[in-house]
């Protein structure tokens, strides 16, 4: 017999029949490689626990101070209001 076969209607419409079928497909892939999936899922976690083991974690904290005067114009922007504006 020949290989070639011959050509179909090219249409552009897609049926859900096709998209299901896709999807279907699409899983039976992922079963069939799911030796894999678990070997590289089991080493990812192992190298995020392993950093996260060995990295000392560094924290950082900022601090914002401000003194207002007491006799100050009740109408006027805070001090503290004016930083954070700027």
């Amino acid at each position: 017999m020949n290989d070639i076969s011959t050509p179909e209607k090219e249409t552009n419409e897609i049926s859900i029949k096709d998209i299901l079928k896709s999807i279907k497909d699409g899983f039976a892939f992922l079963l069939s490689k799911w030796k894999i999936l678990i070997v590289a899922g089991l080493l990812g976690a192992a190298i995020g626990l392993s950093y996260s083991l060995l990295e000392t974690p560094k924290y950082v904290a900022k601090l914002t101070f401000v003194l207002e005067d007491v006799k100050s114009n009740p109408l006027e922007p805070t001090p503290a209001l004016q930083a954070n504006l700027e």
